[in-house]
C-alpha cells in the first residue's frame, strides 16, 4: 500500500516540529510531504503535494486555515482535514462542517487524539478506494 500523504500548517513552528517529531508517521504508513507556517504557503504546499491528510490551524498570518481550506476544496476534494486549533468557537466549527473538515482537535494537542484521527481518516480513504476499486471492476 502507498503511503499516506499528510502536510501540516501550523503557525506556531514549536507545535509543527513536536507533530513531525513526536509522531511515528512510517509507522502509521504516512509520510510528512511538507510543512508551512501561514495560510497563504500552506495553500501553495497544498495544490504543489496534493495530500491526502491536512493537519492545519484555523488562525494563521495572511490567511486563516478555514479561508485555505475552502481555495483548495475543488482541486482537493478527497483530501481530509484535521483542524487543530485552540479556539472552541461555534463560528469555526460552523465554517468546518460546511468545509467537509474530518475531525477539529483542540488544543493542547495530545498525540493519541492526532494519531486516531489520523487512522480514523486513513481507514475512511481505504474504504473509499476498495469501493471504487469494486465499482472499476463490475
Amino acid at each position: 500500500m502507498r503511503k499516506v500523504k499528510v502536510a501540516i500548517v501550523e503557525d506556531n513552528a514549536l507545535t509543527i516540529r513536536s507533530l513531525v517529531e513526536t509522531i511515528d508517521w512510517t509507522g502509521l504508513g504516512c509520510v510528512i510531504c511538507g510543512t508551512a507556517t501561514d495560510g497563504q504557503s500552506g495553500e501553495k504546499l497544498l495544490r504543489e503535494q496534493r495530500p491526502d491528510i491536512l493537519l492545519t490551524d484555523i488562525r494563521m498570518p495572511y490567511q486563516d486555515g478555514l479561508a485555505m481550506v475552502e481555495s483548495v476544496r475543488d482541486q482537493l476534494p478527497a483530501m481530509k482535514v484535521i483542524i487543530i486549533t485552540g479556539y472552541d468557537h461555534f463560528q469555526y466549527a460552523s465554517k468546518a462542517i460546511k468545509l467537509a473538515v474530518f475531525d477539529y482537535i483542540l488544543k493542547p494537542i495530545r498525540n493519541e487524539e492526532v494519531i486516531a484521527a489520523v487512522r480514523k481518516a486513513m481507514g475512511q480513504m481505504q474504504t473509499h478506494e476498495e469501493r471504487e476499486a469494486m465499482i472499476a471492476q463490475a
